[in-house]
């Protein structure tokens, strides 16, 4: 059986793993890369400079934490019928929460109070979280209460905490 297992090792590693390593080797040179994906959407866009390859690159840059670039091709992408689209807005709201700029996440905020996808999404976790870093933080704590649901929103209720040890407060 010790003679086997030897004579299968010994086979492995002749024949089978210089394949393999070379495929591996091929897959990180070509796809592998940090920045293919970048790169691949950034030809894109120089190609058609659309509002969904705007968008797609945006999100990707959010992905590898350039967000300050995401911001410029969100409001860039903010043309047209793609003005006042929730989604847009949502994403825009992500990303400048990410370099802080509140003004700009409370400025999409108030646009989507109506919306039915922003009242219990991440994103309006950053909307009350940006009003509570510009001192107004009667009206962050009557987005948090909102969210605040027995048996939901958990990462809402996680952040709701947070924010009460921020302020102080107790219920």
């Amino acid at each position: 059986m010790k003679i086997f297992r030897i004579f299968f090792n010994i086979l492995i590693r002749r024949f089978f793993a210089p394949k393999l390593t070379l495929f591996a080797n091929l897959v990180q040179l070509y796809v592998g890369s940090p920045n293919y994906q970048i790169e691949k959407l950034e030809k894109e866009l120089k190609i058609a400079d659309t509002t969904t390859n705007r968008i797609k690159l945006a999100d990707e840059y959010v992905n590898v934490g350039r967000a300050e670039e995401a911001i410029e091709l969100y409001k860039k992408s903010r043309t047209g019928i793609s003005a006042d689209d929730p989604e847009l807005l949502m994403k825009l709201i992500k990303a400048g929460f990410l370099v802080k700029d509140y003004k700009t996440v409370v400025a999409c905020g108030e646009k989507l109070q109506a919306d039915f996808a922003f009242k219990n999404s991440e994103e309006r976790i950053a909307y009350a979280w940006s009003l509570f870093h510009l001192d107004q933080k009667d009206e962050a704590n009557i987005h948090f209460q909102d969210m605040d649901a027995r048996f939901a929103n958990h990462k809402h209720r996680l952040e709701y905490s947070k924010f009460m040890q921020a302020t102080e407060t107790t219920q």
